[in-house]
């Protein structure tokens, strides 16, 4: 096997591998957009973390109360009756 045959043999190999090295980065990329897109259309509005923040605040108390029960100190605002 001579220089050109070997060289000939590479690049044929070379050539499709690069390209698909491309095409698999563009598909990645376009992927990646899309999930940006899906998670800012998808991401909590107002209202719902209005809903969320409203019920770590009902756990909240609840907790307090039971810290209240057992008598254990609670070094954060306390519960309101």
């Amino acid at each position: 096997m001579n220089w050109q045959q070997f060289l000939g043999i590479a690049v044929s190999i070379l050539i499709p591998a690069v390209t698909g090295m491309l095409l698999w980065v563009w598909a990645l990329w376009q992927s990646h957009h899309a999930l940006k897109l899906k998670v800012a259309e998808e991401y909590p509005k107002a209202q719902a973390l209005d809903e969320i923040k409203k019920d770590v605040r009902e756990l909240r108390d609840v907790v307090y109360r039971i810290a209240l029960k057992m008598e254990v100190p609670v070094f954060t605002e306390p519960y309101h009756r």
